[in-house]
């Protein structure tokens, strides 16, 4: 019973061990599932047939989804970029920069693809 009441503190810290002991990078996850987010919401402003639901799922997909998980990564980023462990990837901060610019293309090719469609009816 006198182990259940100890109040010396011993386990309040870490052991050295069990501290992290690699480089975090940045979230490579939410990079690619932008990145796949964004591809799919292109492909579907390109191809998108008679039907506008295509260009209304592009819209969502590329936009919402794609601008979403490029919002998540950068919290994330953020937050490990405090850690004394990050590695800096030059290459993470391009990719999301490139993709922010893809996002808006594919949002602004499925707008134009719903307008056209609706301008035939």
């Amino acid at each position: 019973m006198g182990d259940s009441w100890d109040f010396s503190g011993g386990g309040s810290t870490p052991a050295p061990d069990a501290l992290p002991s690699r480089p975090v990078g940045p979230p490579a996850g939410w990079l690619i599932g932008a990145a796949v987010s964004v591809a799919v919401g292109v492909v579907l402003g390109l191809f998108s047939g008679p039907a506008p639901w295509t260009c209304i799922a592009g819209w969502l997909i590329g936009g919402f989804a794609g601008v979403g998980m490029l919002a998540v990564f950068t919290l994330v980023d953020s937050r490990r970029r405090a850690d004394s462990w990050y590695a800096v990837r030059p290459l993470a901060g391009r990719l999301r920069g490139m993709l922010v610019l893809l996002a808006i293309g594919a949002v602004a090719l499925d707008a134009w693809r719903f307008a056209d469609w609706w301008s035939r009816r």
